[in-house]
């Protein structure tokens, strides 16, 4: 499968000297493809509103079972990703201070490769 590239700390299409790049494998794809997942919110792409992750502000995170209801949208939304087989492991921990919502998770391929993932979501 091919995509064109993202630059992960620009968060821009990743290029040198005015050429874009493609994803180089099905790895580099699939976790590009994770991020992309993760990083909307329901409701923000304009050409499908039931797209991303729900917006949850006037959930309680510190409560355990807000915290269940965003996981299990997270997993469910990171299962649907085609090339995705089985999810190895997840966890969260929530800093309520900084409403902050940390997510790390491994993943299998169809291909028999693994991807570990982290991000951080603003809650």
């Amino acid at each position: 499968m091919t995509d064109i590239l993202l630059d992960t700390q620009e968060n821009t299409f990743f290029k040198n000297k005015s050429k874009l790049y493609l994803c180089r494998n099905n790895l580099e794809y699939l976790q590009q493809k994770i991020r992309i997942a993760l990083s909307f919110q329901k409701g923000e792409w304009f050409t499908d509103s039931n797209i991303g992750l729900p917006y949850v502000p006037e959930f309680d995170m510190s409560k355990s079972d807000h915290r269940s209801l965003l996981t299990a949208c997270i997993q469910s939304r990171v299962m649907a990703i085609d090339g995705i087989k089985k999810l190895l492991s997840f966890d969260t921990e929530y800093n309520d201070t900084e409403r902050i919502l940390y997510v790390s998770f491994m993943v299998n391929t169809v291909d028999g490769q693994e991807i570990e993932y982290k991000t951080t979501l603003n809650i």
